[in-house]
Formats: C-alpha cells, structure tokens, sequence
C-alpha cells in the first residue's frame, strides 16, 4: 500500500481510552475510508503533550510516515498494538545511552524573577505559563520522573530557579497534587518568598540571585542551541554530532564524577552575557524545527541522548545541524 500522506492520531486521556471509545473511533476511520493503526510510543508513561511534541519532531525528521506505511504493511499479530521506535530511556542506566552524563537544561525566561511572587502574575503571566509547562515536560512523567534531569529557570534580572527531577516529583507527591501548571507556579512563588524572608530554603526548590551550576567545569559540557548551523566551540564549522561524542569522551577522560552535559535552550540577546562555564562547549543548529519550541527541543535532547542506542544519536544526528 502506499504510504500516507495525512494522519489523525487518537491519545487516550489520563486513564486512557475505554474500549468503546477506541470502538467508535475505529468505526468512524473505517466508514470514511481510513486505515487504522493501533501504535506505542513506548513503554514509560507519558503526558499527551509530550507524545505531541514527539509526533511533532519525528515528523520534522523525515520518519513519521515511513513508519506508520511500514506499520501497516507489516500489522502486529493477534491485533496489537505495533511499536514505533522511539528511544527510550532506560530507569537509573545511561550505560547503553548516547551520553551517561545528567542533563541540565537552562530556559532563559524574559521576566523578572520578583514576577512570579505577584498576585496575579499580571502581563507576564504568559511567559511564566511556558517555563511551568517547559519544567513540567523536562521532569515529570504521570506516574513518576525522568532519571538524570535538571532544569534553571534564568530570569532578566538575574535570579534563576533550579529543581531537578526527583526533589520535583517529591513536591508534588507530598502535597498529593498533579503536576499541572498552575500549582507549580504556586509552589515556585512559595519558594521565592521564603528565600526573601531568609527562611531555611527546602530540597524541592533551589532559589538564586545569579545562576551558577553544581559541577565541575572542566568535566563538563555545554551544548549551545542556536536557530541556524552551529559550529565547534573554536568557532570553526564542525558536524555538531562529532563534535560532540568527542567533547563527551573528553569528559569521560577527566571523570565524570561531577559532571553533565548543560543545555542552554535557544534564548533572545539579552541573556548572552549569561555562561555555564563549562570548559567544553558545541555550538549547534536546530534542522527543520521551531528553535523556540523548548518542548520539543526537550525531548529530541532527552530521548537522543538518553535513549537507547542506536536509534538515540540516529535522532540526534537528523535533527541537530
């Protein structure tokens, strides 16, 4: 058969969808002349916004519909689901992964960090709601955390917040609330105020005047994502994947004790001045996709690097430029 040209994905809610939904709809595709696809996107839980966002990069690299055509030519037996390659990570082991280092994400966020203890936030309310749902999509899955993840929220003025994933899921956990946006806003201006009032500061929230990061510089990376193609940390155009596995096996050189690869998501001008200080450093472009899209950015950069092997630097090396 030929291969599709449109596709009408169906996600289940929070609970998933009930046999009869999947029945009407089924129906409703098979009257209208559609083929139908029963298809995972993997074996770890996920928001539906972050199966989006993969749908969404899958298709920018060229793979979405090869798949799904492949898919349908060759149906699982016994009508089950069929199984879309995605890298997935493996819990607590990085050793079959691209890289085995933690992942730090910095999302710069243009407004001023005294914005989030307003009430209402008022006219950056919009800005605020993206770095909730970016933080969100970094640490959380619906039933736990993504493993080796941290993210700083750098503000204009300076301030910066940083949680990782487990402090992020316990925050939730303990208070028995979803990780949805506005309760994690409500949470981050908690801990702001605490950090005003020189309050001791707890675990799940870690709350600074200027950004500076855990580790050791000079066992560290920093990946540089940028609109167009990137170039070598010496400014001279390289392949950014190349560069990067060797930038990475340097670190490991070193030991990688305290180490972590720093990922400073796409930013406006006036955040330049800010620097991980990381000795190693790769510049690198963005291939077909919206560099102000930190979602997706995420989880290209999660699943390639840490993903399994090899479809995880295969994703790295369609999407990265």
């Amino acid at each position: 058969s030929s291969t599709p040209r449109r596709a009408i994905f169906v996600l289940g809610s929070p609970k998933g969808l009930s046999a009869l939904e999947e029945e009407v709809f089924e129906r409703m595709a098979r009257c209208t002349g559609w083929r139908v696809l029963r298809a995972s996107m993997g074996t770890n839980d996920e928001f539906a916004s972050k199966v989006v966002a993969r749908l969404q990069v899958w298709n920018t690299c060229g793979h979405l519909f090869p798949a799904l055509s492949s898919r349908l030519s060759h149906p699982s037996p016994n009508g089950e689901a069929s199984s879309l390659i995605w890298p997935t990570q493996s819990v607590g082991d990085f050793s079959e992964s691209f890289s085995d280092l933690p992942l730090h994400f910095v999302l710069c966020v243009p407004a001023a960090m005294r914005a989030l203890t307003n009430d209402p936030v008022g006219a950056d309310v919009g800005e605020l709601a993206h770095a909730a749902r970016v933080c969100v999509a970094t640490l959380s899955r619906p039933y736990g955390y993504w493993h080796g993840c941290r993210i700083s929220l750098l503000f204009a003025d300076g301030g910066a917040i940083t949680l990782n994933s487990t402090s992020f899921w316990h925050l939730f956990k303990k208070k028995g609330r979803a990780t949805y946006e506005f309760y994690f806003l409500k949470c981050l201006k908690v801990a702001i105020r605490a950090k005003q009032r020189g309050l001791p500061e707890e675990n799940d929230v870690h709350v600074q005047y200027a950004l500076t990061l855990p580790y050791a510089t000079d066992v560290s990376l920093e990946l540089r994502l940028q609109a167009s193609g990137g170039a070598s940390a010496a400014g001279s155009p390289a392949p950014p994947l190349p560069a990067l596995r060797a930038a990475l096996d340097r670190c490991r050189e070193r030991g990688a004790k305290d180490a972590a690869v720093v990922v400073r998501l796409p930013c406006s001008p006036e955040f330049d001045a800010w620097t991980s200080g990381c000795e190693h450093a790769v510049n690198a472009g963005v291939h077909g996709m919206a560099p102000d899209n930190a979602v997706e950015l995420i989880a290209m950069l999660q699943a390639g690097l840490h993903g399994e092997k090899p479809s995880g630097p295969r994703m790295l090396e369609e999407i990265l430029c």
